[in-house]
């Protein structure tokens, strides 16, 4: 006599999955490079990082929503801002210390643009900076901001990324 076992349901992939497989399937060796030391950067923030905010700043909707999807599953409070100056907007309502996911190459307010009205915020020192784009150059001028903490080359290991803010 033989008992057939049911088949478990096939896993539909969600959001967080079709970007993960899309960005694998565009970048063979997308990797994190950490920001050049130049004695300039944010200390580390001193928290428990599951209780951290982020602050996901990137014109891509669908990044933004994957993005702070993920950031949520994993225990982190979560905004999201279209452009820089959508993300100033929320600079004072944000819990601190943050950490900022930022996309340089936007409308409106690029990501330089940005770091440079962060840099002048009267609490500057709560946020710390991980700066989210393709072009090196662009990547290079961002590290000399003093609350950038690292880089991270677009298209972006997903994983990775998570890593990176769970650091």
């Amino acid at each position: 006599m033989s008992t057939e076992f049911p088949q478990p349901a096939p896993k539909v992939p969600t959001r967080s999955h079709q970007f993960v497989a899309s960005c694998a399937a565009l970048a063979h060796s997308a990797s994190l490079a950490e920001a050049p030391s130049r004695g300039r950067f944010c200390r580390p923030i001193a928290m428990d990082n599951s209780r951290r905010s982020v602050l996901v700043i990137d014109d891509d909707l669908d990044i933004r929503q994957t993005l702070a999807e993920a950031l949520r599953d994993v225990g982190h409070e979560v905004a999201t801002a279209r452009d820089g100056i959508d993300a100033l907007g929320k600079l004072d309502s944000i819990a601190r210390p943050c950490l900022i996911l930022l996309d340089l190459t936007m409308p409106r307010m690029n990501g330089l643009e940005f770091l440079e009205h962060l840099s002048g915020h009267k609490h500057t020192g709560d946020f710390a900076v991980l700066v989210m784009s393709a072009h090196d150059a662009l990547r290079r001028e961002a590290s000399v901001f003093p609350n950038v903490r690292g880089m991270v080359t677009k298209p972006f290991d997903f994983d990775g990324l998570i890593s990176e803010v769970e650091r």
